[in-house]
């Protein structure tokens, strides 16, 4: 059965063929291009902290696609999620992940204040939009510490074909997308404490998730060469890297 065929029967399949369709769309050449930049930009993220993280957190973990990153860099990850099904396979990744099943109509973190060195939250688009989440992210990161955020951005061309869809990608994928521009999301965060201190654009590629076309690779390297990924107030999706800064480092940046 084809990927496309699989999405149309999700709906309306049992758990574990609505699993195994993102275990497919997981293998393709769209989904590996998001995932190795995604996956760097995290690890740089990690290595700009000044010690290895003590606890890390994935917000809305799905089947843990980076949740692995974080166990490896992390001595402890809590990965949250709000589908029940996926709970057992997040248990299975690594001795040092816990499994934390949160509300889906829920935004807070069941972590103590100041307690968590990294959070990220990526293609979790309900999240993204939330100024409570990014509150709560506030509230539980440490000094210094660092939230890894995906935004569709409303500011681009896909951003100006996801409004004209918004009501088929709610229906089909159950989240708001390309709701706020990178403008938004910064004001946000920095009306929750937390300072932006890096980004970058992707996704300029005309292919959906679960596309294998063989232009893919080769457009990623134009992608790059031609440094659309700097263009982040108008890059389809962003990456953004923002932390709670010490009383020390304001102080000094004031």
């Amino acid at each position: 059965m084809s990927v496309r065929a699989l999405e149309h029967e999700k709906e309306d399949a049992p758990v574990e063929t609505a699993e195994y369709y993102w275990d497919v769309i997981a293998k393709t050449a769209m989904s590996r291009y998001l995932t190795e930049i995604e996956t760097a930009f995290i690890e740089r993220a990690i290595d700009q902290l000044d010690l290895r993280p003590g606890v890390a957190v994935d917000a809305g973990a799905g089947r843990g696609r980076l949740t692995r990153l974080l166990a490896e860099r992390a001595a402890q990850v809590i990965a949250t999620e709000a589908k029940p099904e996926l709970i057992a396979s997040l248990s299975d990744i690594a001795p040092n992940v816990t499994p934390q099943f949160v509300s889906p109509d829920s935004v807070e973190l069941p972590l103590q204040d100041e307690s968590v060195d990294i959070i990220i939250a990526i293609e979790a688009a309900d999240l993204t939009h939330s100024p409570e989440f990014h509150r709560e992210c506030a509230r539980v990161l440490r000094q210094d510490g660092v939230l890894v955020l995906t935004l569709q951005n409303r500011s681009s061309w896909k951003g100006l074909l996801g409004q004209l869809r918004r009501r088929h990608y709610r229906a089909e994928h159950g989240a708001t997308f390309y709701a706020w521009s990178f403008a938004d999301l910064k004001r946000s965060l920095s009306d929750a404490g937390l300072r932006v201190t890096r980004e970058a654009g992707l996704n300029w590629l005309p292919f959906m998730r679960d596309s294998d076309n063989g232009l893919i690779g080769p457009l990623s390297t134009v992608e790059s060469a031609l440094g659309l990924r700097k263009l982040v107030s108008v890059s389809p999706w962003v990456l953004i890297a923002a932390r709670r800064q010490s009383s020390a480092s304001a102080r000094r940046e004031a």
